[in-house]
């Protein structure tokens, strides 16, 4: 099937939504500061508007499926093709995408060919996960789309105090792109289909969440370049949403918790690496570190001849004065080579004989010799 919608796609179903909403027949005082109690009639029967507002103070994260932007295509004859379709036929529901608060007083409303919603406000209101906040306005007024999609506030507005309220996300489908939907019959039946479109100016749509957050916001669209409406083929096309609201005020998505809790798990777990890597690299120092160089010994010149110093680590201990000197036994063998060595010498005194006697023999003897000549 092929879409027939112009470009205005967007201000079109935002209108025909405003038409299921706005057949207000009585209004009711005012109760907290949020919309008045409005009735609201579509065909035959009657929808009390909720009064009341339901906190959202949790960014709400929906489950994996949710964030592939599964698309349904409602029963003939409208066929209109809406992303996460809480109720897409007559007593089916289907929850998981949305957050439980936002449910709690959320109506299908059926006008005739269009379909629509009587839906509560967020108060406060944190934008799920995926969303971005879209639209703002006074008095900390937002309305969230998921990502990938545009807001278009209602041609005429159904509350002063709520307004987005009757708007609609959209987003444009690529020509000759195909998609895949689950399209719904009037029984209530489903089945897989391939949806191309064959003009510009085709659109998925998106029910926004709105209410009032917590402080005004700071910026409007998705801060990041966000690929729109999943294909069946590997092409995809992108968008970069940063419509302004007229006010000039402009809101963020706050950070869910569990990606808060996610990067402070990640600082602790990077903090104690590095503190582990500093341990051990001063361990290893610590463990294979050289003793430091002995000091150098001091020397001195004396009598142009080096003189060393003793290291004073060293005791010296001066030789005794009362020990007495031994002599040697007579004939003592020396101790060197195991006694084979030289002999030490007796340290008894020798004698020099009287050569008195000897001189006269010799004189005899020499006389005697001339004599004999």
């Amino acid at each position: 099937m092929s879409a027939r919608r112009n470009r205005a796609g967007g201000r079109i179903m935002a209108r025909e939504n405003l038409e299921a909403r706005q057949d207000a027949a009585s209004s009711q005082p005012r109760t907290d500061s949020l919309p008045s109690t409005t009735l609201i009639s579509a065909s035959t029967t009657s929808y009390i508007q909720p009064t009341t507002a339901i906190p959202l103070t949790t960014a709400f994260i929906p489950p994996s499926t949710c964030t592939q932007n599964l698309l349904t295509m409602l029963e003939p004859p409208t066929y209109l093709i809406w992303a996460n379709e809480p109720v897409p036929a007559e007593n089916q529901t289907s929850t998981a995408c949305y957050p439980s608060e936002f449910l709690q007083a959320y109506t299908s409303v059926s006008s005739g060919s269009v379909g629509s919603s009587v839906v509560p406000a967020m108060s406060p209101l944190v934008c799920p996960d995926h969303y971005c906040t879209m639209f703002a306005k006074a008095n900390n007024y937002v309305a969230c789309c998921p990502s990938g999609y545009q807001f278009h506030p209602p041609d005429t507005m159904i509350d002063t105090s709520r307004p987005g309220y009757g708007g609609t996300c959209y987003s444009d489908f690529g020509v000759s792109q195909t998609y895949p939907v689950i399209a719904y019959n009037e029984a209530g039946d489903t089945a897989s289909q391939i949806f191309s479109a064959s003009v510009s100016g085709a659109q998925a749509y998106a029910h926004p969440i709105d209410g009032f957050a917590l402080s005004s916001p700071t910026t409007v669209g998705c801060p990041t370049r966000i690929s729109s409406l999943p294909s069946d083929t590997s092409t995809s096309s992108t968008s970069t949403i940063s419509p302004s609201p007229s006010n000039g005020s402009a809101p963020s998505s706050t950070p869910s918790t569990a990606a808060i809790a996610g990067a402070s798990v990640g600082s602790i777990v990077a903090l104690a690496a590095i503190v582990g890597f500093i341990w051990y690299i001063l361990g290893y120092y610590r463990r294979n570190r050289k003793p430091p160089p002995p000091p150098p010994k001091i020397q001195h010149q004396r009598d142009g001849l080096p003189r060393h110093e003793k290291e004073g680590d060293f005791t010296c201990v001066e030789i005794g004065t009362s020990a007495r000197l031994q002599e040697k036994e007579k004939f003592r063998h020396s101790e060197l080579n195991d006694g084979h060595g030289a002999f030490e010498m007796s340290a008894v005194p020798v004698y020099e004989m009287d050569a008195t006697e000897e001189k006269k023999r010799l004189s005899r003897m020499m006389m005697n010799w001339k004599t004999s000549r």
